[in-house]
């Protein structure tokens, strides 16, 4: 699925990691193509090494801000920019628009999961499962040390993921390709729990592939968006994982190609991106969803 700048933006904005001291310093994506936020200025790097069209992660230290690693769900790079020990063929895909999560151990300092997303722009790939895989960083160079384990099948290439309620484990979030389903994944210092929260929702559409999902920064909204034309927001549930209360934002005879999605810091803003480089603004804080759409500003890049 080709993204333009704008998407990519929004791509790695929505992606990566789920705290917020330093551990988003450094930004690889797309075709070798990378940021600092160190010093507070953002500045372009260029030693990266990806060569995606979408989807990736990046894991700085959260103290110092020095890189730790990156990946595009297929490859694995150490902070040297080499390929990590067992650090080829995950199951994330290089054009899927979430290929990978970075989700820190709660119970292990040194270990880090990531989640992947399949690639589902070929019709005919059998891969639909989601992931993860564990790296291990006893050595700074890094190693993947568990790879590949599928926690289910059948998923689209949404994924994000925040903080639990008691801010010690992890919700992981995936959503079925082809229906109105959110799987919720609790990650603990036990592990990643096999049996996924399952929140299902009525919607008359059946194409879920493309498109990102993204969870607001107090926990309590999640965002979806598919290029098959639905835009919707919901309530998430930290404690439980559930996910509800579905507020479309797009009437049904509106077709966009709905894309990126990333809320406002304060939570009151929605930020979307379509196919035809558009980017919508819907005021969340408004109390009805007639409100919400009629909000809706529009930009073009």
């Amino acid at each position: 699925m080709k993204i333009t700048l704008l998407f990519v933006m929004l791509v790695i904005m929505a992606s990566g990691l789920l705290q917020a001291q330093h551990e988003a310093d450094n930004w690889y994506f797309g075709y070798r193509v990378g940021m600092s936020f160190q010093g507070g200025i953002p500045k372009k790097v260029t030693d990266g090494t990806t060569n995606n069209l979408e989807g990736c992660a990046t894991l700085s230290d959260p103290k110092t801000g020095e890189l730790l690693f990156y990946t595009d769900g297929v490859n694995v790079w150490n902070k040297n920019h080499q390929i990590m020990l067992n650090g080829k063929k995950l199951n994330g895909g290089t054009s899927s628009t979430q290929s990978a999560l970075i989700v820190p151990h709660p119970g292990n300092k040194l270990l880090y999961y990531i989640f992947t997303a399949p690639d589902l722009t070929d019709l005919e790939i059998k891969n639909t499962n989601l992931c993860y895989s564990v790296v291990s960083l006893e050595n700074p160079l890094g190693e993947v040390i568990t790879k590949n384990t599928v926690l289910m099948g059948g998923v689209s290439e949404k994924l994000t993921g925040t903080l639990d309620c008691k801010g010690q484990g992890y919700w992981v979030v995936s959503h079925h390709k082809s229906s109105g389903t959110f799987y919720a994944f609790h990650v603990t210092d036990a592990g990643v729990s096999p049996t996924p929260v399952t929140s299902s929702y009525y919607t008359e559409i059946s194409d879920f592939v493309a498109g990102y999902i993204k969870i607001s920064p107090d926990r309590n909204r999640l965002a979806l968006a598919s290029s098959a034309g639905y835009l919707a927001v919901f309530d998430f549930n930290v404690q439980t994982g559930e996910v509800t209360n579905p507020l479309r934002l797009n009437e049904i005879t509106q077709k966009n190609t709905y894309y990126g999605v990333s809320f406002s810091p304060d939570n009151t803003k929605l930020y979307v991106s379509d196919f035809s480089s558009s980017l919508f603004q819907y005021d969340l804080s408004l109390p009805t969803v007639a409100q919400i759409r009629s909000s809706m500003y529009i930009t073009k890049s």
